[in-house]
């Protein structure tokens, strides 16, 4: 399916074998539609149930159980422990993921990374869709709010009227689509306010962040987070322009995840490990 395949690569770790054509192939999947819903209690928080299983959804898996996605959950589990590492070694709690360009798979690491640090006991995450121009998060989630990121800057809603629960311990704030004056909205003091907010609240955020070329949003979103993770599309991210992304991030970026490269033959190695636990799990 195409899923994150290396974890992360620090500092200049950018893979030189990437070319403008990409041989990703998507799969077909049967979702089943989720529904908002909003606790009559007073303060109670908006929760969002997510009906699974979900497409691309691996940081832990749901029945059907195939031999691929295995893989991509260890991955996702690799990519979360470094991540952290480095989280915890800098006091870094805001992160966003960006990319040089478009469809490069930023919203599959972000909503995956995101459930995955979940996960770990004691962490409350905070997954944010900070791409304004073509959100994503929701879509991902089959969720169709009718308000987000963009309403909280233009219609100053409050931040429980934008953010839902996932799961007791992951909470989701997406965006709906603003078309001309992003960038305006990201420089406002209202962001300001909601990162203040949600570093007040959670011990880690993740921005799913817009590309950084052509548009100026995501160069307007790294100056306000602690750190910075770029995706690089195997076979399809030119090679240049991703040099020129690592070093437009400064010193904001922390490292590059490389997504949909082919992992090894399932034949031996760990391959065979993960096949023979899919087995097990099936029984």
């Amino acid at each position: 399916m195409g899923f994150f395949y290396q974890a992360l690569k620090k500092e200049s770790g950018i893979e030189p074998d990437v070319t403008e054509e990409s041989r990703m192939d998507r799969q077909d999947a049967t979702v089943a539609t989720a529904t908002v819903t909003r606790e009559e209690a007073r303060g109670s928080k908006q929760k969002f149930e997510v009906k699974f299983p979900l497409e691309s959804l691996v940081a832990f898996l749901t029945p059907p159980v195939v031999d691929e996605n295995i893989v991509a959950m260890e991955h996702c589990r690799i990519l979360r422990t470094r991540i952290r590492e480095i989280m915890q070694s800098k006091g870094m709690r805001t992160l966003l993921m960006t990319s040089a360009i478009a469809a490069e798979g930023k919203t599959l690491m972000s909503v995956n990374l995101a459930y995955a640090m979940s996960h770990i006991e004691n962490t409350k995450v905070l997954l944010v869709d900070a791409d304004m121009r073509r959100p994503n998060v929701a879509p991902f989630l089959k969720m169709k709010p009718e308000r987000g990121l963009s309403s909280y800057l233009q219609k100053k809603h409050d931040f429980d009227d934008v953010c839902w629960e996932l799961t007791p311990s992951l909470d989701v704030v997406p965006t709906l689509e603003v078309d001309e004056n992003s960038a305006e909205l990201l420089h406002s003091q209202r962001m300001l306010d909601f990162l203040r907010i949600a570093g007040e609240r959670y011990g880690v955020i993740l921005l799913d962040g817009p590309p950084l070329f052509p548009i100026v949003d995501a160069q307007v979103l790294a100056p306000l987070v602690d750190g910075a993770i770029l995706v690089v599309r195997a076979n399809k991210t030119p090679y240049d322009l991703s040099r020129q992304a690592a070093d437009m991030l400064k010193s904001k970026f922390i490292g590059s995840v490389l997504n949909g490269a082919d992992h090894a033959s399932k034949s031996g190695g760990y391959g065979g490990y993960y096949g023979r636990y899919g087995s097990k799990e099936k029984k």
